[in-house]
């Protein structure tokens, strides 16, 4: 069960959002949970933080904005995907500041919710995904969101998150294989990053969220700008 929320105080725009939500569900053979707030005291009120999709009104007439309903949600660690609404596009830049998923025009709900919706499902399954970590007899799971890069030596490789590392025993060309798909890249023979956590790509190194520049192959160096923009692209 997927559990989808949507916060607009025009109750119009809200009802047909979840109406458009669930017809596109049972197209695609889904279980959806949708809940429907035409506000924000009644959206905190809700049982928030279970909330995998968001659809929320970027300009709220009573109480909070969108945009301040995301960020207190990210301020509680929220993973959930979070699509922003609005009568207007001059507003969309806004989202941006709590790394909304996509940004739709209320006009145009009907023609872009369906694979709007497909693309954030698509994307929460990645997000899901647990990386099984196998080491001296113990089996531990990490969600692959969490893995800032893996770094290798030898017959080793380190997995950085941002608040624990762990070592095992892997090629890390097995790893560039398997992750591939997950928005994983090498950069550098020993160094495959998880592109959500590169900050920016320049004077050949790859600024990560924890601060760490890693150093970027030479001979590759345009393949991985090029990668870089792929996926940003993509999660724009």
């Amino acid at each position: 069960m997927i559990k989808i929320a949507v916060c607009d105080d025009e109750k119009y725009y809200a009802d047909q959002i979840g109406q458009e939500i669930q017809k596109h569900g049972r197209k695609m053979g889904l279980k959806l949970s949708v809940d429907v707030y035409y506000d924000a005291a009644g959206f905190f009120e809700g049982p928030i933080e279970s909330y995998q999709i968001l659809f929320l009104d970027v300009k709220l007439q009573n109480g909070e904005s969108g945009i301040e309903l995301g960020k207190k949600l990210r301020e509680k660690s929220s993973r959930a995907i979070i699509i922003y609404v609005s009568a207007y596009i001059e507003m969309a830049p806004m989202g941006y500041e709590v790394e909304a998923f996509r940004y739709l025009l209320k006009k145009d709900i009907e023609k872009t919710l369906a694979y709007t919706l497909e693309d954030a499902i698509a994307k929460l399954h990645k997000q899901n995904y647990n990386y099984v970590i196998r080491t001296k007899g113990k089996t531990q799971t990490l969600p692959l969101d969490e893995i800032l890069y893996f770094e290798s030596y030898k017959r080793y490789v380190t997995i950085y998150t941002s608040h624990e590392n762990y070592k095992q025993y892997r090629k890390i060309s097995d790893l560039e294989q398997e992750l591939l798909e997950y928005g994983f890249g090498r950069i550098y023979k020993s160094y495959l990053v998880n592109w959500k956590h590169v900050q920016t790509i320049e004077n050949g190194k790859a600024l990560m969220d924890n601060g760490i520049r890693l150093t970027c192959s030479r001979t590759n160096y345009q393949e991985i700008i090029r990668q870089y923009i792929l996926w940003v692209g993509r999660e724009s």
